[in-house]
């Protein structure tokens, strides 16, 4: 009789929000990092790397769409995931996107003002329920 081996893969996805300017996050496969973003970096930028002073003109650097959605499992979200991780941060006006759907609204944004709401924005198209929405029970779309 033969056996049928189980191969678990284990994804891990640190996220963290500084100052309320600042969002990193890292992706690990199995405790091996995958990927690093953040919205803080500049041009000596590298995943892994510690840096003991804040850049004076902050980029976002790093980020792999593809890798968060075979993460998720949302291949189908790479588009939407790329504009999430390359729209700029700084104040925008979103009077116009108040009567869309959260969801829509998020992607239609020129930029993200705060880094709370670039993680809303992934973590809803990741499949992953914000904080807000689980906490009130409220529907994520």
């Amino acid at each position: 009789m033969k056996s049928a081996e189980c191969t678990f893969v284990r994804y891990d996805l640190a996220v963290h929000v500084y100052d309320g300017s600042i969002f990193w996050d890292r992706l690990s496969k199995d405790g091996e990092m995958l990927d690093e973003y953040t919205t803080y970096g500049d041009e000596n930028w590298r995943p892994g790397k510690v840096y003991n002073k804040l850049p004076t003109r902050p980029q976002i650097k790093g980020g792999n769409p593809n890798k968060l959605c075979i993460a998720f499992g949302k291949e189908i979200m790479l588009d939407q995931i790329e504009i999430i991780l390359r729209k700029p941060d700084r104040l925008s006006d979103e009077t116009s996107l108040v009567n869309l759907p959260r969801n829509e609204a998020l992607l239609r944004v020129e930029s993200y003002s705060l880094p709370i709401i670039r993680h809303e924005a992934l973590a809803r198209y990741l499949g992953m329920c914000p904080g807000e929405c689980c906490r009130h029970k409220l529907s994520c779309n």
